[in-house]
């Protein structure tokens, strides 16, 4: 009897926009550097008692992410001992799949990033 040897493939994966934050090992939208596909900074502005952070429409859209960069900014992280680099913490527990892209294997959390109006609309 031949034994058949099956090998299961992560390429995508849905998260709410905080758990992803989490499995990502990222800043939040809130924080600095927090937009999980690109690298736009994002500027705190006073907002009622409080602030918010906005990312405001630029003319020279913010570099992107990659998978090697996310890499390389949670090392970068974790050598210099700091809170983040570039948004990002540390490195993600996700690596541990060989297939699975660290950017582009993440859909857009429908619920918080538009019925909740954090995508920009439009017209």
């Amino acid at each position: 009897m031949q034994e058949k040897c099956s090998k299961v493939f992560t390429l995508f994966s849905i998260f709410d926009s905080p758990a992803r934050c989490l499995v990502q090992n990222v800043k939040q939208f809130n924080g600095e550097y927090g937009c999980n596909w690109c690298y736009a900074k994002g500027e705190q502005v006073e907002r009622g008692l409080g602030t918010a952070r906005v990312y405001p429409v630029q003319n020279e859209p913010s570099n992107k992410r990659t998978h090697d960069s996310m890499i390389a900014d949670g090392l970068e992280a974790s050598k210099e001992g700091r809170s983040s680099h570039k948004g990002v913490k540390g490195l993600s527990p996700l690596l541990a799949f060989t297939y699975f892209n660290m950017v582009s294997g993440f859909g857009v959390d429908y619920m918080h990033c538009v019925l909740l109006g954090v995508c920009l609309a439009t017209f």
